[in-house]
């Protein structure tokens, strides 16, 4: 969509950071939904990176939004909009309390390093000398050596998919 901006949504943020923990008032006209402020609103909504401002029940009850309403537009918004904790620590650069509280612990079984070594076995790629030599340093990990191996794996899976098993050999061949 060609609505949607980065650099208008960091900018959108941003503004919301400063008015953190309140929220912004009249940020986007409600009657007009497919403006691009309200279109990146939207869409850092749907990420929970903001939270849209809905008018408080007596506000709808007095009347004050029964024409948007009748149009069936900015459904019981009121054009404001409060960044969550999500959204402000998406703008920090180390990812704030989201980045601490979402550690991922993974657990090695020996089944994990038996895989491994049948990939190693399988290879076509290596002299039986040179698996040979890897086996027996694969065996031959410390417990350390191997969170190691498994952390460089993980992080070699997420970037580069079908290279993992490439940088497992490398690493074991030092």
């Amino acid at each position: 969509m060609k609505l949607l901006n980065r650099q208008e949504q960091k900018e959108l943020l941003w503004h919301l950071a400063e008015q953190y923990p309140n929220s912004a008032t009249g940020l986007f006209d409600v009657q007009n939904i497919e403006s691009p402020t309200s279109v990146n609103l939207h869409y850092l909504d749907g990420h929970g990176l903001v939270k849209l401002g809905r008018p408080r029940q007596e506000a709808a009850e007095s009347g004050r939004n029964i024409k948007v309403r009748a149009l069936g537009v900015g459904l019981d918004l009121d054009g404001s909009a409060k960044i969550t904790e999500k959204g402000l620590d998406f703008l920090q650069a180390d990812g704030g309390l989201t980045a601490i509280l979402g550690v991922v612990t993974i657990k090695l079984h020996n089944e994990t390093l038996s895989e491994l070594e049948g990939k190693i076995l399988a290879s076509k790629n290596l002299p039986q000398k040179e698996k040979s030599r890897l086996l027996d340093r694969l065996r031959g990990l410390t417990d350390e050596g191997a969170k190691t191996l498994v952390n460089e794996m993980v992080k070699a899976g997420l970037s580069r998919g079908s290279e993992v098993w490439e940088t497992a050999l490398r690493f074991l061949s030092n």
